[in-house]
């Protein structure tokens, strides 16, 4: 089964071409705190354990979301729009925000991974990718992330449901 680096951004924290082209005017990019890091991880973990996914790496840095999922080509779109979808009706009812509200933006990027290697690569990157925006480590996370996670050895107990 393929896996998919995936990214999304928060809301009005990116400029696409076409809404270069279209003039498309944006407000203030959404930029999560450290404690609202931890809310969305622990929302999007809640997600990942109930679907009973496959995500084998994670990360938040302030204005995006890396993830690493194992799933079927033809599911990823409905996944990955479930995980952006659930964090954001609990994030809004847990903020008793009732007006329309973006939490992400519209679209996310996903690469496929070709490779061992790649994979390898991939899970490191994820895992120190505030270190590359140099943000500061959010110890929070952690164990949010550690109980969403599997092991990259433990895939084909995840694939044969076990």
């Amino acid at each position: 089964m393929p896996a998919y680096h995936i990214t999304w951004g928060t809301h009005n924290s990116r400029v696409s071409e076409r809404m270069i082209t279209f003039r498309v005017k944006t407000g203030e990019p959404l930029r999560l705190t450290d404690a609202q890091e931890i809310e969305v991880a622990e929302s999007i973990q809640r997600t990942i354990r109930r679907n009973k996914l496959c995500v084998l790496a994670y990360n938040s840095c302030v204005d995006h979301i890396h993830l690493l999922l194992v799933c079927h080509a033809k599911r990823r779109d409905t996944l990955v729009g479930r995980l952006k979808a659930e964090a954001t009706q609990r994030y809004k009812s847990k903020h008793h925000i009732t007006a329309e509200f973006h939490l992400w933006a519209q679209k996310y990027d996903h690469r496929l991974i070709g490779s061992d290697d790649y994979l390898s690569n991939t899970i490191e990157y994820i895992r120190f990718n505030r270190r590359r925006h140099r943000l500061p480590a959010n110890p929070g996370l952690r164990p949010v992330v550690s109980k969403m996670i599997t092991r990259v050895e433990d895939v084909k107990d995840w694939l044969n449901g076990t």
